[in-house]
């Protein structure tokens, strides 16, 4: 997949590719590109001597006064290399066409296609479908594509729109844009611009189809609701793919706010509920929900199989209940079910003598013992895995022989001796001698020579499957959904996954950039699948680049992450932010949470809008219990611009101030006569399921200010706001987020936090009357300011 945005993906891959791409360039001068037109022919095309379809040569466009572009109709030709194959896979599920007519008028804007083939098609839906589909794919690329490349007929004699020639499309895009940015870098630029007009004006208007009150524009009579949802998906998909896409232009180049498209699925959940029918769990499904075009190619293929799983039916959209372990029934599992054999354990003085001495043991498989050796004496492999998969235990306990001599066979094609470390082996029962390898977690994931990988739903995919499969099997694998397993990949100098049939790297293998194949670094379903296994390599590019890894950066891959204990989140993660988790496994529970905030110090301030369960302690009412759900995401990565102390968060926000209220409604208007906006106050939405921890019920609404990241400007804008009430003000001490930014103010006004909002303007004009809004509204003012909230 920050969205990690799959921008950040592929500005990051495209440096590491750079090489590679100049090589390439050279071979594709040696070798000269080949024509595949009269190689392949697609699926049953509309026309019956219609010619094979993909990308154009590359075309002039010329900016028209209203900011689109007049090209003629040139028909497209693909072209590839042996060693750059096109990868024809579907994108999203065939979907039914609703009889609009593309073909036959020439290149025009986005905002000019609607109306040009006005009263031609069957219905306004016919024309809003062919508008988000052709209309969209030809605005971006600036080419005609004609009916035939995207649309066929099946059996039943229905129309369909399909994806196999979308890879295509792009692929030649991302030529184009190369060859115009070297050679005329002021219309390359131009062109850059007015994508990213066009995809904001397409999600804009997709979004109001969508989501309007009532059934979508999609729903037609005559069709069912999977059918509306496979339209709805498919013109996502598109959207997702030319998003994705934008990353060819050159990274100086401004980028659009960011576009999500997987709104969709707040109003289309068929696809979402098949796959749950079809044996996935709920809570995989939300989590490839947020990507279009990862969730519908997962939708074409098979669930995970795992070893001993019943099924998922009492999982949620937020936990999958078969990874959370009840330590009383708990049992190992041998290799193979037929097995019985006996159980190996280790010197339970040896390991505890090294955890006394500060080292990390480890094991060696020798003569059929566990022998133990410390670490600082030969490389090692750490063992990764979740507990639900049956390889859990205690130093005490031990595991069963079979899985100890799997163990050593995997090992021992990683470093020489075999030696490995596994909490199963290597972390006693006894409280004092476990504290004290937590203390040592960190050191013991980032100084092994591999972390290896074991998790029974990736083991059941072969090493020489597709790498979309691949890359499927580990996103969606209880590995990837457990909170330990956060850091023990991201501590990884080289991350190693098991399949059935051999071990694959993270970075060699499994990143669409490490092929030479760099036709995949754009494809759209392949760079949505490798955004989370990404996600863990990023710490130690940060790390080796001296750049500093904060709360931001652990958020987002924490955000699906769960846990049978709740009380290790801050444990599992201090290692990543460099923090001693010696200090924070002595604290009480409920202590672990501000004392981590605190040694951080540093935070991105939007931390203030993350909603859901909020810490019970005076100075820290703002801050999350947990960041363990879906908002933690939010977090701005790599951004540090409040203080967090012992006393409260200090920053500087937009705020918006009037006379104490009890915000009791769920509705409530404010005018805000400084900047003559009209502003609707609402609750956030409580989620459909609660979170794993205590609900902290909000009692006291009383508040008389609210905190923005910035101004809202836009009618209509929706922001996030923390709801305070103030008190008394306190002059600016020296201590600023950036020390090197002059302070804005002398003093700041300190606050209690309340709740997360939503402000949504609903108005610009001062005198715009309302009815009951303007008899109800209460007067504010608004202006940046420096406050402490607590």
């Amino acid at each position: 997949m920050r969205f990690l945005s799959v921008a950040t993906v592929l500005l990051w891959l495209n440096g590491i590719v750079k090489n590679t791409l100049n090589l390439l360039t050279s071979l594709l001068h040696v070798v000269g590109i080949r024509r595949v037109s009269d190689e392949h022919t697609p699926d049953t095309a509309l026309s019956s001597n219609s010619e094979s379809v993909a990308p154009p040569t590359l075309m002039e466009p010329s900016a028209s006064e209203n900011g689109g572009t007049n090209m003629q109709h040139t028909q497209p030709v693909v072209t590839e290399t042996p060693s750059m194959p096109i990868q024809r896979r579907l994108i999203f599920r065939d979907a039914l066409w609703l009889g609009g007519h593309h073909d036959g008028y020439p290149l025009l804007p986005f905002k000019d296609y609607h109306e040009a083939r006005r009263g031609l098609a069957p219905s306004l839906s016919a024309r809003l479908q062919c508008q988000l589909t052709f209309g969209l794919l030809e605005s971006i690329l600036e080419i005609k594509i004609p009916e035939s490349t995207l649309l066929h007929r099946n059996k039943a004699g229905q129309t369909l729109l399909r994806s196999t020639e979308l890879n295509s499309l792009l692929l030649d895009w991302r030529d184009r844009i190369r060859q115009c940015a070297s050679t005329d870098e002021p219309q390359c630029r131009a062109w850059a611009d007015r994508v990213g007009q066009t995809l904001q004006k397409a999600h804009s208007m997709f979004m109001r189809a969508v989501l309007q009150s009532g059934p979508s524009s999609f729903h037609v009579p005559g069709i069912q609701d999977d059918e509306a949802a496979a339209i709805v998906i498919a013109i996502a998909a598109i959207g997702e793919a030319l998003t994705i896409g934008m990353i060819s232009f050159p990274q100086e180049y401004p980028r659009p706010p960011r576009i999500q498209w997987s709104f969709v699925f707040a109003a289309h959940d068929a696809l979402k509920k098949g796959m749950v029918k079809d044996g996935w769990c709920p809570s995989t499904v939300e989590i490839l929900s947020d990507s279009v075009c990862g969730i519908s190619y997962a939708s074409l293929c098979g669930p995970p199989i795992r070893e001993w799983s019943e099924g998922h039916g009492a999982c949620t959209t937020r936990v999958c209940k078969l990874h959370n372990i009840d330590p009383s029934t708990y049992e190992n599992k041998h290799v193979t079910s037929d097995c019985n054999c006996a159980y190996l354990k280790p010197s339970t003085d040896g390991v505890m003598k090294s955890l006394q001495d500060g080292r990390i043991p480890i094991m060696v498989f020798d003569n059929g013992t566990l022998v133990v050796n410390d670490s600082s004496q030969m490389p090692y492999v750490a063992i990764s895995h979740v507990w639900s998969d049956g390889m859990g235990s205690t130093t005490e306990v031990g595991i069963p022989k079979c899985q100890v001599e799997q163990l050593a066979s995997l090992t021992h094609q990683l470093v020489t001796g075999g030696a490995f470390w596994m909490d199963a082996l290597c972390i006693p029962e006894r409280k004092d001698m476990r504290k004290r390898a937590i203390k040592l977690m960190a050191q013991t994931y980032r100084e092994a020579h591999a972390v290896l990988v074991i998790d029974s739903g990736i083991r059941t995919c072969s090493v020489t499957s597709p790498l979309e499969e691949k890359l499927l099997r580990v996103t969606s694998s209880a590995w990837m959904q457990r909170l330990w397993t956060l850091q023990e990949g991201m501590l990884a100098k080289d991350l190693v996954f098991q399949f059935s049939d051999g071990l694959l790297t993270a970075y060699h293998d499994l990143f669409p950039s490490a092929q030479l194949h760099t036709n995949n670094l754009y494809d759209p379903v392949l760079t949505s699948l490798s955004t989370e296994i990404f996600g863990l390599t990023i710490y130690r590019q940060f790390i080796s680049k001296r750049i500093k890894f904060g709360i931001g950066d652990v958020a987002r891959p924490l955000r699906w992450r769960t846990t049978s204990k709740p009380e290790d989140e801050t444990l599992a993660i201090s290692g990543l932010l460099d923090l001693d988790s010696g200090e924070l496994v002595d604290l009480p529970p409920e202590q672990r949470m501000s004392t981590l905030l605190m040694r951080v110090h540093k935070l991105p301030r939007n931390v203030i809008f993350i909603s859901g369960d909020k810490l019970d302690q005076p100075g820290f009412r703002w801050a999350p219990r947990t960041l363990m759900h879906g908002e933690s995401s939010s977090l701005k990565a790599g951004t540090f611009d409040a203080i967090c102390s012992n006393t409260g968060l200090i920053a500087e926000y937009f705020v918006v101030y009037f006379r104490e209220v009890d915000a009791v409604e769920e509705n409530w208007y404010i005018h805000d006569s400084s900047s003559s906006c009209t502003y609707k106050i609402t609750r956030v939405p409580k989620p459909s399921e609660a979170s794993f921890n205590t609900s902290t019920a909000v009692t006291d609404r009383r508040c008389s200010m609210l905190l923005l990241m910035q101004k809202p400007r836009r009618l209509g804008e929706t922001v996030a706001c923390a709801a305070v009430s103030t008190g008394e003000t306190e002059p600016s001490s020296a201590d600023s987020a950036d020390s090197s930014q002059p302070q804005s103010q002398s003093f700041r006004v300190v606050c209690q936090s309340k709740e997360v909002l939503l402000l949504t303007v609903v108005a610009l004009d001062k005198n715009t009357k309302s009815g009951s809004i303007s008899d109800s509204r209460i007067e504010a003012k608004s202006g940046r300011m420096s406050v402490r909230v607590t």
